[in-house]
């Protein structure tokens, strides 16, 4: 038996990057794996402390376990599923989620110590990869976020640019405030027909700030799109916007989204982008933090929409590159299962 020990969301429907590579992860070894397999979903601690008692039943009656851990999980809960694997003799793999594993743990020696004792630590960008190994990790493997889809993009593109999209969590550190200086300077330039649409989550703190800014702009809000409906969604669109603050993104699966849709990116030049973008081949990089070089950089596309044909065919290559049966290669070749 197997058990994949994460954050499903499922007792909120929560769509967000962590809850999509839990969910994905699960639903892939699932799908093609012979064991039964299982799920813990640590948000049921929200409701029930002693749901841990779950938990630990379920890790006895499993050989093989992920945990599929954030921050709160790594430091409070990924202790004692390590010490039970260790008495009990089960395989356990970690999943990191996002890029922040190699900074987090730095001061945290027992932690470190715990995590190059299991099978696998799994991570989602090359970047963090090397630090790891560079710190005397010999069990860390990458494991990109992928997709469990056949999706072939249906629509074909215009030789401009009519719609813009953003699709990731509704906060002002993922660069949506750029995005609204962004639609007011369309406007003032005069481009009135141009369309910018965002969907996510928003974010509680960030909630009042987005609606404010909302109904003072031309912008619309989609609400969260269904998982199962995001490349219909996307593949309406022309180009992906995403001015992200966070310096230590990992690999936003918006990014892989696009891919998948057939639609190009620009993006800010955070720690990881040029692992995941290829600039002038799948998209643009931007410099970090720089608002105005970001809206100067999509203006420029929207006035020379020929550079984005261009990039039809890599991006279309560059979704391969993360599929279900790469993942899959991945677990299978580290012993993880």
């Amino acid at each position: 038996m197997i058990l994949v020990i994460g954050y499903f969301g499922k007792m909120n429907n929560q769509i967000d990057g962590q809850t999509i590579r839990t969910n994905s992860i699960y639903n892939l070894i699932k799908e093609r794996s012979d064991s039964e397999v299982i799920f813990f979903d640590t948000q049921s601690f929200k409701n029930n402390k002693l749901s841990i008692l779950k938990m630990i039943f379920l890790i006895c009656k499993s050989k093989v376990i992920f945990d599929i851990a954030a921050h709160g999980n790594l430091k409070y809960l990924f202790p004692l599923i390590f010490i039970l694997c260790f008495f009990l003799k089960k395989k356990l793999n970690y999943v990191a989620v996002g890029g922040w594993l190699f900074d987090f743990i730095e001061n945290m020696p027992i932690h470190k110590k715990l995590l190059m004792k299991t099978q696998n630590v799994f991570v989602q960008t090359e970047n963090l990869c090397i630090k790891l190994k560079e710190n005397n990790f010999t069990n860390v493997r990458l494991l990109n976020n992928f997709r469990l889809t056949n999706f072939q993009r249906k629509i074909v593109r215009n030789n401009r640019i009519n719609k813009i999209v953003f699709m990731a969590r509704i906060h002002e550190m993922k660069g949506v405030d750029v995005i609204f200086q962004l639609g007011h300077k369309l406007i003032e330039m005069g481009y009135t027909n141009i369309v910018i649409d965002l969907y996510g989550p928003i974010h509680h703190e960030y909630e009042k700030s987005f609606l404010k800014n909302l109904k003072n702009s031309s912008i619309n809000y989609g609400g969260i799109v269904d998982p199962l409906n995001v490349y219909d969604v996307l593949e309406n669109y022309d180009l992906m916007v995403f001015p992200t603050k966070y310096f230590t993104e990992g690999f936003p699966g918006s990014i892989l989204d696009a891919y998948i849709s057939g639609i190009p990116v620009i993006a800010s030049d955070w720690m990881n982008a040029h692992e995941f973008i290829v600039d002038k081949c799948t998209g643009y990089i931007v410099e970090f933090n720089n608002p105005a070089a970001f809206i100067e950089k999509v203006i420029w596309l929207i006035e020379n929409p020929d550079n984005l044909l261009l990039l039809d065919a890599n991006i279309i290559q560059k979704s391969k590159q993360y599929s279900s049966d790469s993942a899959w290669s991945t677990l299978i070749e580290n012993k993880a299962l």
